[in-house]
């Protein structure tokens, strides 16, 4: 028999004697005896029979390496066993199994869900060549981080000229919401400004065409070019071959397709991403007076920087670099650049945009935690049917403890079929979570739904979907299995298989049914908490009407009309629409609601001043949207452009530069102006980007001094303002075929699209609270059904001394809402914290707030009310006669 046969038969003996269990070194010198042995029947002495098994042998290590060798093998073979005894069993019992995945599926599949979210906001890498290399720039002010933490064109240029620690350096402004016309096709679209060298920093080439040229960026206005990215070519145009040289239409400007981004591309954020890029140089043709004070102002930081590292060059020497640049510029300009820096960061942290990294991490924090405790319910749930299942399998268990099976053993094989249970339920959630990724994505608002970088089910997600549903079988599954390797073998066999529940099984039901409880309250607070948040923003003043507001949008410049036709139109539009029924005014503006505005730098003498938003208004702008005036006069026809500029600004401007002084009367200019312009009035403070945002300053200015050629149309109205939309459509139509309105939508859905991530979050939230509560309510109702089944000899006794149906049902219920009482009273306490913890990130979360407290508890008690009246009506429906003689 040669070496290796023998020590394969010696092993196969060991696994069936002790699993394999004894230590390698013993191992070997058992086999290196039983060669001595047979060595000393052939005759040799005990010293030659050593000697001649160590020449035949070889080093010990050898021997060492194939007894390691067959222990694999041994191991290999033994979790297969394990894993076809496991499916056998699992296939012998579908109702447990379907029950058990199916609960198993819900946890995965939502902690997969909100990963896949995650992990697109924050952990997907953008696809760019070697990122390690690559950084972002941020602007600094104090050593904070300045709004979007940008520059202007006008430093950038300095600090790309003077640096010596990049390969390339590069900026882009955007996303930027302009016109598209292809043809018949006219669609709002969001592009981005980009120096040449943007798509050589990134490291990235063209699907089809090419990028932009180093020359073609120098003069403004002058190359009208476009790269698409590879989504809007695909989804807009339908992926024509021949797009690339062909002419499409910029807010009315021509402009020629000369490539398209690779697929995937959307630009330095993992969340929201343009469609196109045009150079630079055409912000001003493009963007009228807001783009030419992006090239010519040097307090306009609109501009993102990412740079390439040279080779050799740490991010710590670039970004010492930087800010001795940034010294020279602040010296050169300290008006401009007083106490400006910068920090230079890897390019991973630019997923989101700065300013809302923090909120993003805190989110995505709270929701892992949430849709941690889901599966932890779940885990729980089936933890609960694994031991309700080990009572009817303890015949089982004892029989092959008494026959020589060891402890371990036992466990091991139970922890197989719980890992092979968690892996049918996970990927039955990954489908799930597969559906809700394609539910979520289909609800995006129509404006944006192009521009959103989509989230993937890539291998990250697979991955940890795999470790979730593998970390969920060893969770569930580890303690029935340890406690139902140690029955009482002679008790067990002697029930000859029936199912036995005692103390120690109910005290790890319950328990677990607690901890559902529990976890389920959390989850129901938390969303409760955020449904009040999202609530309080709908119900806050913004500032301006909501509810009988509606606007359209009109470029007569697209059609190329010169700026004093395009007035006339505005004036026209402006005579004929409060004409219509059921409208009571109408004004033009510059700047959408919520979407903010171009910012212009502010200068006063004496006054340290920052930047400004500018809105270009007509006199009735105020009263149409219903912002109402605190001091001083509105606009009238008296503000031409013969008279004294003037502006009004809103109360968050006033209190900035005069905070202990009336602001009506003073002056101040805008950077690069030399005119100064007169304070008239001051209007309450409105949101202008967002819902709840600090308060921001604001600048009107009367649209008679300071003319825009892109407008949007307020029109109020005097009852709902939906059925308007039409009529002002197709008044504009009437009045100029020429110029199509654009982006028609009631103020109330302007609302809806700025608190879509919230309404979305918020909708996770509850989903999960629900699902929480529904696999609480179920594992509550296995448990109490089991109890009443285990206990139904009793319970017939009880009804067979005079014990009333009432009673019986009162004693069902009293256990099973003790078991609830301890569960909600652990989670109110970790709801609080919760609450705590989510209001100190998220202002708009109220740490404790009664009514989401109230709901919750009262909705989980009302569920486990359900949950425990099922058992109980069945309970006192119990016969006592066949009770007694079935115990």
């Amino acid at each position: 028999m040669s070496l290796g046969t023998r020590l394969s038969s010696l092993f196969r003996n060991a696994a069936r004697r002790r699993a394999v269990e004894q230590d390698l070194d013993d191992e070997v010198r058992s086999y290196v005896d039983l060669l001595v042995d047979e060595k000393r029947q052939q005759g040799m002495t005990p010293d030659e029979a050593r000697r001649e098994v160590a020449v035949s042998m070889g080093s010990m290590e050898h021997v060492k390496e194939n007894v390691r060798d067959v222990r694999a093998g041994a191991w290999l073979e033994s979790t297969l066993r394990d894993l076809r005894y496991a499916a056998r069993t699992l296939w012998k019992s579908p109702a447990f199994t379907i029950t058990a995945a199916l609960s198993i599926a819900l946890g995965v599949g939502a902690n997969t869900g909100i990963f896949t979210l995650v992990n697109a906001l924050l952990f997907q890498p953008i696809p760019v060549a070697d990122p390690a290399t690559l950084t972002i720039v941020y602007n600094t002010d104090k050593g904070k981080l300045v709004g979007n933490a940008g520059f202007s064109k006008l430093n950038f240029d300095d600090f790309r000229q003077r640096q010596r620690s990049f390969t390339a350096l590069a900026a882009s402004a955007g996303p930027i919401p302009l016109n598209l016309s292809y043809r018949t096709v006219s669609v709002p679209v969001f592009m981005e400004f980009s120096t040449p060298d943007f798509f050589t920093a990134l490291g990235i080439n063209p699907a089809a065409g090419r990028f932009f040229a180093p020359d073609e960026d120098r003069t403004p206005g002058a190359h009208t070019l476009v790269v698409l990215s590879y989504g809007t070519w695909q989804g807009r145009f339908g992926g024509a071959a021949d797009l690339v040289g062909q002419t499409i239409r910029l807010a009315g400007q021509p402009m020629t397709v000369i490539g398209i981004a690779p697929n995937a591309f959307k630009g330095l954020s993992n969340f929201f991403g343009p469609e196109l890029w045009v150079p630079s140089s055409m912000a001003g043709a493009l963007l009228a007076d807001q783009g030419r004070a992006w090239l010519r102002e040097r307090e306009s930081a609109a501009f993102n920087m990412v740079g390439r590292l040279r080779p050799g060059v740490s991010r710590e020497q670039a970004e010492a670099e930087l800010k001795g640049i940034a010294e020279q510029l602040e010296a050169e300009f300290p008006t401009i650049n007083r106490n400006r820096s910068v920090v230079v960061r890897p390019i991973t942290e630019v997923s989101v945009f700065p300013g809302l990294r923090d909120g993003v991490l805190a989110g995505s924090t709270f929701l892992m935690v949430v849709v941690g405790l889901v599966l932890l319910i779940a885990c729980s749930n089936v933890a609960n049917l694994l031991l309700a299942r080990a009572s009817v399998r303890r015949h089982e268990i004892a029989v092959r403890l008494a026959v020589g099976a060891g402890r371990g053993r036992i466990v091991r094989q139970l922890l197989t079929e719980s890992v092979l249970l968690a892996l049918v339920g996970g990927a039955l959630g990954i489908a799930f979570a597969a559906v809700a990724k394609s539910f979520l994505w289909a609800q995006r608002p129509a404006i944006i739904a192009e521009s959103l970088v989509e989230p993937r089910l890539d291998l990250t997600v697979l991955l940890y979907a795999l470790f979730a549903s593998v970390a969920a079988g060893f969770l569930f599954g580890l303690v029935p299995a340890l406690q139902s390797s140690v029955p009482e073998l002679s008790g067990t066999l002697q029930e000859e298989g029936r199912a036995s529940g005692g103390r120690r099984r109910r005290r790890l039901a319950n328990t677990f049914v607690a901890a559902q409880v529990c976890f389920a309250l959390v989850c129901l607070v938390v969303a409760g908490l955020c449904l009040r948040a999202v609530e309080s923003l709908y119900d806050s003043n913004p500032g301006f009407e909501t509810s009988r507001l509606a606007m359209v949008s009109a470029n007569p410049g697209e059609a190329g009309y010169a700026p004093a036709r395009s007035e006339q139109y505005f004036r026209d539009v402006s005579a004929r629409i409060p004409t219509l029924p059921g409208v009571v005014s109408a004004a033009w503006a510059t700047n959408p609601l919520l979407f903010g505005g171009p910012s212009r730098g502010i200068e006063i003498p004496g006054v340290d001043t920052k930047t400004s938003v500018v809105n270009i208004i007509d006199p009735a702008y105020f009263r149409t949207v219903g912002l109402p005036l605190r001091k001083g006069r509105e606009f009238g026809a008296g503000d031409t452009a013969r008279t004294t500029p003037v502006a009004i600004v809103n109360e968050a401007f006033a209190e900035t530069y005069w905070p202990n002084g009336d602001a009506i009367g003073r002056r101040f200019r805008f950077s690069k102006e030399t005119t100064e312009r007169e304070i008239v009035g001051i209007v309450k403070t409105a949101a202008l980007v967002f819902l709840g945002e600090p308060p921001q300053a604001c600048v009107y200015l009367p649209a008679a001094q300071s003319a825009d050629q892109s407008m949007n149309l307020y029109v109020r109205t005097a009852g709902t303002p939906t059925p308007m939309l039409e009529a002002m459509q197709r008044t504009l139509r009437e009045i100029d075929s020429q110029v199509p309105p654009q982006n028609p939508m009631t103020v109330r859905q302007l609302m809806d699209n700025n608190l879509w991530i919230a309404r979305v979050i918020v909708g996770l939230f509850a989903a999960l609270g629900v699902l929480g509560l529904a696999l609480a309510s179920v594992g509550l109702y296995g448990v109490m059904a089991y109890a009443v089944g285990t206990r139904k000899r009793e319970i017939g006794v009880r009804m067979a001394l005079g014990a009333g149906r009432a009673t019986v049902v009162r004693m069902v219920f009293a256990r099973g809402f003790t078991v609830v009482g301890l569960g909600a009273a652990v989670g109110l306490l970790l709801s609080l914290l919760a609450g705590r913890a989510i209001s100190a990130a998220v202002a708009a979360v109220p740490a404790l707030d009664p009514l989401s407290f109230g709901a919750a508890c009262a909705l989980l008690f009302g569920v486990a009310g359900l949950a425990c009246w099922l058992p109980a009506r069945r309970a006192s429906r119990v016969d006592p006669a066949i009770a007694l003689r079935e115990g």
